[in-house]
């Protein structure tokens, strides 16, 4: 009889088929009336496993985790995820709600988030909304949101803490302390087709190095009275917006731009608020297409050696100055404020002028501002939007 031979790699192949076959994604249903794999959120997550689909049906899931986060400090958590790679999706956003139906008051050293990411990364979010908690989402993970809205958070409706970007699609933003809260870097976030509406601070709050994009979105401000920006970049940042739409306001600065940051902006429309554009400590403005209405404290307003590039771009004024060259900006030999080549609502000089307030209007203010030559005409429509939300400016001559 002829014996057979087993050779020594032979049980290798065999361990990494039964590998392979055992890691192969699944999914994994959550549903309120037993008729899933489990009835809440963190069962399912604990039994999941790295590229898992949690497929979750209608119903509002609010069932709090306790967890201790520090010695003196607790977490109260729907969903905690540290398993990598996972999709979360919903029904709808309409059907399926993560977070309690009333927002619970603040507890000294205890916060409530309804996903805490950590440190789990590649996660996915489709299809739901998430309410009423201290923070809707708490991540340092390389996160996607798709078709979520996020509502009636206190502090913000989604809080980046690392370096990992987000990409934000399609979903609605709102009634919300912050919005988006970047506090870590965020190189690589992109915030894409998305509604941000009566965020009480800001829209975006985005410092410490973070560069993003922000494409497609529109941007309502709170009602009077609350002091906010749509997007506020801070502590080195920069910002890539374009063919976006910041409505009018009272209290409201569409783009305010901090401490060496820079931002980007085309093809966008602003109506009229307390400021179209604000910036202060050495930050700096470019871009082209933009329609910006005014403001009452003013459409542009500069301060500490900041500056801008504008170019092809309709700068109006509203109740304030055009152009408001702050008292405190008194560098001596800072170079002059680029204007030129914009449109201001009217074919006179001296009038354009008239609505700058800059060196030639106060000795103790350094720079003046550039403006001519300039445009007698509004800018055209196909100038300003290059591809993009055509119809934002459908009906302006």
């Amino acid at each position: 009889m002829r014996s057979i031979r087993v050779h020594a790699w032979f049980p290798t192949i065999i361990a990494i088929v039964l590998a392979a076959t055992s890691a192969h994604p699944t999914t994994i249903h959550v549903n309120h009336d037993g008729s899933g794999d489990y009835d809440a959120l963190q069962p399912a997550i604990d039994s999941a496993a790295p590229g898992d689909t949690i497929l979750i049906g209608p119903g509002r899931y609010d069932q709090y985790v306790q967890y201790v986060s520090s010695p003196y400090d607790t977490l109260d958590a729907i969903a905690r995820v540290s398993t990598p790679n996972l999709t979360f999706q919903g029904t709808s956003r309409e059907a399926v709600i993560v977070g309690p139906e009333v927002r619970p008051g603040s507890t000294a050293y205890r916060g409530s988030t309804c996903f805490f990411l950590d440190p789990a990364t590649g996660l996915r979010l489709e299809s739901m909304t998430i309410e009423n908690a201290q923070a809707g989402v708490q991540t340092t993970a390389e996160l996607t949101l798709l078709h979520v809205t996020l509502r009636g958070h206190e502090l913000e409706g989604v809080g980046n803490d690392s370096q990992y970007p987000l990409r934000v699609d399609d979903c609605l933003i709102e009634d919300s302390y912050i919005g988006l809260f970047l506090r870590a870097g965020d190189v690589g976030t992109q915030i894409l087709s998305t509604s941000f509406v009566s965020n009480s601070r800001e829209a975006i709050s985005a410092a410490l190095g973070a560069d993003i994009v922000v494409k497609n979105c529109s941007f309502a401000s709170p009602p009077a009275g609350d002091f906010a920006y749509g997007l506020l970049l801070d502590r080195s940042s920069t910002a890539h917006v374009s063919h976006s739409e910041f409505l009018a306001g009272v209290d409201w600065t569409a783009i305010g731009v901090n401490s060496r940051s820079l931002a980007v902006v085309d093809s966008c429309r602003f109506g009229t608020g307390r400021a179209n554009i604000a910036l202060g400590n050495v930050s700096v403005v470019t871009g082209t297409g933009n329609l910006l209405e005014g403001g009452s404290l003013g459409t542009l307003y500069f301060e500490d050696r900041s500056i801008a590039t504008l170019a092809g771009n309709d700068i109006l004024k509203s109740l304030g100055p055009a152009v408001l060259i702050d008292n405190s900006y008194a560098v001596a030999g800072a170079g002059p404020i680029d204007l030129r080549d914009n449109y201001w609502g009217t074919d006179s000089a001296d009038s354009i002028s008239a609505w700058i307030h800059d060196a030639q209007d106060d000795p103790n203010i350094a720079p003046t501002v550039l403006f001519e030559p300039f445009r007698t005409e509004s800018v055209p429509v196909g100038e300003r939007s290059v591809g993009g939300l055509k119809a934002l400016f459908h009906g302006r001559h």
